[in-house]
């Protein structure tokens, strides 16, 4: 074979030299090797600041919302509704500060303290 048909590592064309073949991807699976464009768009979301938490008073008065439509589909009137959700209003407000600060030792209430996230997580607040 003339010299010029040679690969750079002295190989016929076609043939997998040495290195190649032990590095050879068998079962044709994607490798995810030299991938720059999923590494790029990692790091650029990996670089972008967390959402922002809605404020206190923002995420008490949707719940203090939510508290009156639930009592008027339960067939109250308004004023009702109403009231039923300014009563409700400082236990909500208590809540939702104590999710602001948590403590780091729950003691005895552990148990009632992750019922209660896990419930405000299905929405049965």
């Amino acid at each position: 074979m003339p010299e010029s048909a040679m690969g750079i590592d002295g190989s016929a064309p076609g043939e997998a030299h040495a290195q190649q073949q032990l590095s050879r991807n068998t079962s044709e699976a994607i490798v995810d090797k030299d991938d720059h464009a999923r590494d790029a768009m990692k790091y650029f979301v990996m670089t972008q600041p967390e959402p922002s938490r809605k404020s206190l008073n923002r995420r008490v008065g949707e719940r203090v919302q939510v508290a009156m439509h639930e009592a008027r589909r339960q067939g109250t009137t308004d004023d009702q509704a109403a009231t039923n959700a300014v009563l409700q209003y400082t236990k909500i407000l208590r809540e939702e500060q104590q999710e602001d600060n948590p403590s780091s030792y729950y003691g005895g209430n552990a148990r009632r303290r992750i019922a209660e996230i896990q419930r405000r997580r299905r929405g049965g607040r």
